[in-house]
């Protein structure tokens, strides 16, 4: 598990979140690679890109979400490619389920009150 940090170099932008990468023996001669991660936005131009202010489609959708939809598609393709590099190697893989939750910052998670 690591968390991303701020450097003067990364323009401000630092990835705002943890990610997990891990490998689990299932007992039963396979392995389960799995990524787990929490983003969260981190600046004004994060709140920019994700809510779709130049994405005028998003006044008709309810919200565009860019932020977190990239991110999905980021773990998503990791996960893809993993499985078609085994498969492709002699291997044998496939991907199972994958999910994500968002989680309201303004809710205390122990007792749901905002």
């Amino acid at each position: 598990m690591f968390t991303p940090v701020w450097t003067s170099s990364d323009y401000r932008h630092p990835l705002a979140g943890h990610r997990e990468f891990g490998l689990t023996d299932n007992q039963n001669g396979t392995f389960t690679f799995y990524t787990r991660g929490v983003d969260r936005l981190w600046s004004t131009a994060d709140r920019v890109y994700n809510f779709g202010i130049f994405t005028p489609s998003k006044y008709f959708s309810g919200g565009n979400d860019s932020f977190f939809k990239d991110a999905d598609k980021l773990w998503n393709a990791v996960m893809d490619n993993a499985v078609k590099y085994i498969n492709d190697n002699g291997g044998s893989a496939s991907k199972t389920s994958s999910f994500s939750r968002r989680i309201d910052w303004n809710t205390d998670v122990t007792t749901g009150d905002k």
